[in-house]
């Protein structure tokens, strides 16, 4: 009964151990070789400080003891090490170790006093089996372990490793209180005992030539703590270019014992024990430097209530940001983000990790009985998790733990006393590291070698080796297995399992320690997608059953979303978000597809999809590029990427997702122009998408042959796609929120009228467009689709043939053919765009917006409209491009011509008609004023009513019905910033698009930063996309009515945020409606 407890109580304790994680220097100046007193051989070498001696032992050389830090005594006291900089002319005695560091040892078990060491310790011993070989040779730094509370560098020594052609050093390094007490600020950070290794690499650096190291070719390796260390320094910026590759053995930074918690509180415990001030930091700092550093080491056993549990109270801490911090972010944090060395990492575990400390439970036949009896006061500091779950929860905890890996085992403390047996339960933490680094000391203590445990030393040795010197560890002909983002988002990672020294082989394991249960206890920890690996699979005698990954960087691996539906995604961390790019949602329309309805692309859920980069644009004639050959882009185009904010748990996450559609005239445009950034900071998932454009995405014949409206149906069903798949990147489908600008603001609203999108979102955004705007329908829809045909030599008399003929051409001659249907510069703006479909069950629109907005048939959610006050600016900022004159000259004397083309009326029946109306628009806003330079804003005027300002108006006064939001956009800092290729340099006003800059990140600001003003204004627009999503007003209510209504004007922050405006003619309403231009809305 008790073996069956202990042994279950040891797969436990694993978990501890191996937490599952999204886990030129100086020449050698001189060799002097003489005997000593002893009869034994002593060597000098020359370093930085002067010569060191020596001595030869066998088949190495060994100089230990050597300071490579000043004495962190007195007022240096958990203050930074600072380098030994002692220069000394005679040769310095480097023949022993110097003095282990001061700690509370609890591997003296029986003593009552576990004090050992002393405050003078920063030593580091170096061994090399040849001072001036013919290259210099790979070099091994080892950290020791010991719950950064105890133990000492020289425990590890050098006589196996040195059998190979490496140098190898060990170290001392700050522990317990006197390494890693803090009080949370810059007074005392903490992390002294990492800055101590930090400081022993640079010396490795410095001074390691001499010993015939390679300091190019450095791999620090480290146990338990010391392999969390290892894991650390690929972290911190203090540690970078101080070595190139790292292996841990049983521990990683993402462990839960590596940070402590509640440090400051532990500080002043400290000191109050000791006698200290708690009321200001500085008086405890100063009476601390000055106590006994004994008295402060002897109040550890405070901190571990339970035996010496838990073991590592004093720990690594997240510093605050100072110069000269060790680390200033979570791990978590700088893995997902990908702030680290990228070098290779080699991880690896025993398969009975938790015999230690299951193990020591057996010493005294009380320890198990009282851990039985009392599991859930006691069990919390075995297994850490006492400072991480509220205090309410750590019984509920403790029984869900208990009946997860132990059921209804009980011990009853009567039985068979096994502290005297010699059971074998498993190969334990730090066996693997024993074959490496055992001292004769230790190893005599257990028995010799024996055959096979010689051979598995040996494949050990190879694999160190070709660790430390090439792209490929092996062991003999095994080459161990790389871990790849793949092999993660299939729950299977793969590794190097070793049975025997004749059995090492690939494996492939789910669930690696019980992920999912620990997950499921919602501890406060650090978690991540990649694992620092153990696994439970012992099956023979041999006492090396061990577990080695090689991750290829030390990754937080790419973030990973497993969607029931449509497959696993890898995607990438980035800096504030995690991002997906390139997910298809639809089938190609190439080729049958060609003017069809999308269909859904057929994911396989059992499929694993890379999407770390955008897909192409949609095959467009791209009018931003104003100059060349304007076609670019792809037909198979329909991707859509999606940004989702660092959250811990993205299946709990909930947040809101904005669904932003581009903008682009439905000509051109892309969804990766705009970023995620500023959103991210409030919590929001951006999706944008690609949907087809022009003659491909909006050619129609007017009938059932092609009804049109393909774009749109490629937005509905992206929609559909996120509102079934958003909940596993963590959004909330019941707060989704569809945005657009320009041409995708009309598309936003339009959504609202459209029986494919109902139920598919909450809430809408429209930025400079709606789908009242006069540009939003389609019009001589025939005509254009007759041009198109003929264009392209498909003008059959059989309409079926038409559309095969269509399908069977090059996209981009049927693009190129489209784009001469502009008549003056690139107007009309628009040639192809919604219309009205026959009724079917895939039609998009079967009436005018108007209409349904009219009789209320929409979809009832928030909705938010805006405009700048110079969005016409894009228009009228063609005029005054390059500083032409002519091209504006021409534009003033043909008024009456062209009028027609630029404000959209030419295809009004009557020539006359369309004059009288030119007419009537130059006299009312320019009068008898010529059209010229000085008075382009009255240009802009115009194009900004007619194009943005009159359909805002109109349909904000019959959706007034339902929660409606609007503001003008007044805010000047800058010239627009869609101007910036148009090498328009004076301040013409707000343009089209310069309110997004500030809610999107944008190719446009990469390299200029807000001002003080942006900051806070992009603040404030954000904060009214948080209002939509969650149907709060934040002040922007339109009251609407038939002549006179409320919108917000924003100016800025220099009069406030802006203020409630009412007006009676906002964008020149009744000037528009007076024209009677006898459109369809």
């Amino acid at each position: 009964m008790q073996f069956n407890f202990l042994f279950k109580l040891s797969l436990l304790l694993i978990v501890i151990f191996i937490t599952l994680v999204h886990c030129d220097g100086i020449d050698n100046n001189k060799l002097e070789e003489n005997n000593s007193v002893d009869g034994s051989i002593n060597a000098v070498v020359h370093i930085e400080n002067g010569p060191l001696r020596g001595e030869h032992r066998g088949h190495f050389y060994a100089f230990e003891g050597i300071p490579y830090a000043e004495p962190p005594i007195g007022q240096r006291r958990f203050e930074p090490p600072k380098a030994y900089t002692l220069k000394w002319e005679e040769p310095f005695d480097a023949t022993k170790p110097g003095s282990s560091c001061l700690q509370w040892d609890h591997f003296k078990f029986d003593d009552t006093d576990k004090l050992r060491g002393a405050e003078d310790c920063l030593f580091l011993n170096v061994y090399t089996p040849e001072l001036e070989p013919a290259e210099k040779l790979p070099v091994y730094v080892y950290i020791h372990g010991g719950a950064f509370m105890f133990g000492n560098g020289d425990y590890y020594g050098p006589k196996i490793l040195t059998t190979r052609k490496l140098v190898y050093v060990n170290l001392n390094y700050r522990l317990g209180p006197l390494g890693f007490l803090t009080l949370e600020n810059d007074l005392v950070p903490g992390n002294m005992g990492m800055k101590d290794q930090v400081l022993a690499l640079k010396w490795v650096q410095n001074n390691i030539a001499a010993f015939g190291g390679d300091p190019k070719k450095v791999t620090i390796t480290g146990f338990s703590a010391g392999g969390a260390s290892v894991h650390l320094h690929y972290m911190s910026p203090l540690s970078m270019g101080l070595f190139s590759r790292g292996i841990s053995h049983s521990g990683c930074a993402l462990n839960p014992w590596v940070f402590m918690e509640k440090g400051k509180e532990k500080a002043k415990k400290v000191a109050e024990s000791v006698g200290c001030p708690t009321s200001s930091s500085y008086k405890l700092l100063a009476c601390l430097k000055e106590k006994p550093a004994e008295d402060i080491v002897r109040t550890v056993p405070l901190f571990q209530p339970y035996l010496y549990n838990p073991f590592s109270p004093f720990a690594v801490t997240v510093e605050p940001k100072h110069e000269g911090a060790f680390l200033s972010k979570r791990p978590i944090d700088i893995l997902r983000l990908r702030q680290f060395q990228e070098l290779p990492w080699l991880a690896s575990a025993t398969e009975a990790e938790g015999l230690y400390p299951a193990g020591e439970f057996m010493r005294h036949d009380s320890y198990l009985p009282e851990i039985d009896q009392d599991w859930n006061e006691i069990v919390p500091f075995i297994l850490d998790f006492n400072n991480t779950i509220p205090g309410d929860r750590i019984k509920t905890v403790a029984q869900q733990i208990r009946k997860h890996y132990l059921g209804k085992d009980t011990q009853y403390g009567d039985g068979e006393d096994m502290s005297g047996k010699n059971e074998n339960l498993g190969v334990a933490h730090g066996e693997d590291v024993y074959l490496l680094y055992s001292t004769d000391d230790l190893r005599d203590e257990i028995r010799p070698y024996n055959f096979d445990e010689k051979r598995m030393q040996s494949q050990l040795l190879d694999l160190y080796v070709t660790f430390g010197t090439t792209d490929q560890p092996k062991m003999g002909d095994f080459e161990v297995p790389a871990i790849d983002a793949l092999s993660v988002a299939q729950n299977t990672v793969k590794h190097a399992c070793i049975d025997s020294p004749d059995s090492v082989a690939t494996a492939a394991a789910d669930n690696f320690g019980e992920e999912e249960f620990w997950d499921s206890l919602d501890l406060a920890e650090n978690r991540s997608a990649v694992n620092c690996h153990q696994i439970n699979m012992f099956k023979n005698t041999f006492k090396f059953k061990l577990i080695f990954s090689l991750i290829t960087f030390v990754v937080s691996t790419d973030p990973v979303i497993k969607t029931q539906q449509s497959g696993t995604f890898i995607g990438e961390t980035r800096e504030y978000v995690d991002a997906f790019e390139g997910i298809r949602y639809a089938k190609p329309p190439i080729g049958e597809l060609r003017f069809e309805p999308p269909l859904p692309f057929d994911a396989d859920p059992n499929e694993t999809y890379t999407v770390k980069k955008p897909a192409p644009f949609c095959l467009q004639w791209n009018l931003a590029k104003f100059e060349g050959d304007l076609i670019e882009g792809d037909e198979d185009c329909l991707f859509l990427n999606v940004y989702v904010p660092h959250v811990e748990d993205k299946t709990e996450a909930k947040l809101p997702v904005i669904f932003h559609i581009h903008g682009g005239a439905f000509q051109f445009g892309s969804g990766t122009l705009y970023g995620p950034k500023y959103l991210a900071k409030k919590g929001m998932i951006l999706v944008n998408m690609q949907y087809r454009l022009g003659v491909l995405g909006f050619l129609s014949s007017g009938d059932t042959l092609i009804p049109g409206n393909m774009g749109f149906k490629d937005q509905a069903l992206a929609l559909k796609w996120v509102h079934e798949n958003i909940e596993a990147f963590g959004g909330d489908p019941n707060k989704i929120t569809i945005a657009g600008w320009s041409a995708g603001a009309g598309s936003s609203h339009a959504h609202a009228f459209s029986p494919l999108s109902r139920g598919l979102f909450n809430g809408g955004i429209s930025h400079s467009g709606t789908a009242t705007s006069h540009w939003m329908l389609s019009e001589d829809v025939t005509n254009k689709f007759n041009f198109i045909t003929s264009g392209v030599e498909c003008d059959k008399e059989d309409r079926n043939e038409i559309l095969t003929c269509l399908k069977s051409k090059n996209a981009a001659d049927i693009v190129r053919k489209a784009s001469t249907a502009f008549t003056y510069l690139w107007f009309p703006g628009v040639s192809f765009a919604l219309v009205v479909e026959p009724p079917s069950d895939h039609a998009f629109m079967i009436d005018t917006p108007m209409n349904l907005l009219k009789k209320g048939d929409y979809a009832k959610v928030p909705w938010l409209a805006s405009v700048t006050e110079d969005d016409g600016l894009w228009f009228s900022a063609t005029f005054v491009r390059n500083n032409n004159t002519e091209i504006l000259k021409d534009m003033n004397e043909r008024w009456d011509e062209v009028a027609p083309l630029m404000f959209d009326y030419y295809l009004l029946e009557s020539k006359e008609k369309q004059i009288e109306i030119s007419k009537k628009i130059r006299q009312h806003y320019f009068g008898d004023e010529p059209i010229n330079r000085e008075n382009i804003k009255k240009l802009t005027k115009v194009f900004t009513d007619r194009y943005f300002k009159h359909g805002i108006a109109r349909a904000a006064k019959y959706q007034e019905t339902f929660m409606v939001y609007l503001f003008n956009f007044k805010v000047q800092y800058g010239f627009g910033e869609f101007l910036s290729n148009s090498e328009v340099t004076s301040d013409l006003g707000v343009s089209h698009g310069d309110d997004l800059i500030l809610i999107y990140d944008n190719f446009m600001r990469e390299n200029r930063p807000f001002n003080d003003e942006e900051e806070k204004v992009s603040e404030d627009l954000i904060q009214f996309y948080d209002g939509i999503v969650n149907e709060r007003s934040g002040g922007l209510k339109l009251i609407p009515s038939p002549t006179t209504f409320k919108y917000m004007e924003i100016f800025g922050r220099n009069n406030e945020t802006g203020h409630v405006v009412a007006y009676d003619d906002f964008g020149d309403l009744g000037f528009w409606n007076s024209l009677e231009l006898d459109e369809e809305f």
